[in-house]
């Protein structure tokens, strides 16, 4: 499979009005040929009031600053403040298995996105011949439409790309990380999963106040019982019990819980 090198898109800042005249982009494949992707062949300003032309000069570095800068998904703090959060995912083996899966979602949307992204570069290919043998002022015009459209849904493809490399490459910082902490060793999820939600579902419960609705309590309870009942089955409850904090342990019994 070719390799595809992602290209930072960016917007010109000398360019009076980048909305409607927007720059060119190029993509390398194989790290070597260079293909020009993105050029108006018209102007288009004329489908723009003149304020809004001029709103638009007004706002160009914003915008500029917006599209370069985006996190179109999470940054590694919402990675770790997040979805890794202690209440949720308590122990570094449950964290950790999180990432697996989250890493795992990422990986295959990318691979899917490189075939995407080279499928849009042949299209675009195809749009250029065909207009390089079209005779037809109109329908020259149309391609030249449909060329400057898919190009800069091509821009948005490879901005997304890019984000994903960056999702994959929070995860796996965030996985190195967590491995020396680690318990339950790398080769099964189902190997930290009892004491993890045990855990997990001891921070639910004494979470629970006069505002949790029955419904919800029961639930929140339930999960609970039933996950300190198989730890006593397992003869690990002493264990359980033995590494939760003071407070924890005083909350339950105060709950009746112990």
């Amino acid at each position: 499979m070719k390799k595809l090198l992602v290209v930072k898109p960016s917007i010109d800042d000398s360019d009076p009005c980048p909305l409607v005249t927007p720059p060119n982009y190029s993509i390398k494949i194989n790290g070597t040929e260079k293909t020009k992707l993105s050029k108006y062949y018209d102007s288009i300003s004329s489908l723009f009031s003149a304020s809004d032309l001029e709103s638009l000069s007004e706002v160009k570095k914003n915008v500029k600053q917006a599209f370069e800068t985006l996190t179109v998904f999470r940054t590694f703090p919402e990675l770790r403040l997040s979805v890794l959060n202690d209440l949720k995912h308590p122990t570094p083996d449950s964290k950790y298995w999180q990432l697996v899966r989250e890493m795992n979602l990422h990986s295959i949307e990318l691979v899917e996105l490189t075939y995407n992204l080279r499928l849009k570069v042949n299209e675009i290919k195809q749009l250029e011949k065909d207009l390089s043998e079209c005779g037809d002022d109109l329908k020259s015009e149309k391609l030249k439409i449909e060329i400057e459209c898919e190009n800069f849904h091509l821009v948005l493809m490879q901005r997304t790309a890019s984000a994903r490399i960056q999702e994959l490459q929070n995860q796996h910082n965030a996985m190195e990380a967590i491995k020396p902490t680690m318990k339950c060793g790398l080769n099964s999820a189902a190997d930290h999963q009892l004491m993890s939600y045990a855990y997990s579902w001891t921070n639910e419960v004494i979470g629970i106040n006069n505002s949790t609705p029955p419904a919800d309590r029961n639930n929140i309870v339930g999960r609970w019982s039933t996950a300190i009942n198989v730890l006593k089955e397992q003869n690990l409850y002493e264990e359980f019990i033995g590494s939760l904090n003071k407070s924890t342990i005083l909350k339950l019994k105060q709950m009746e819980m112990m």
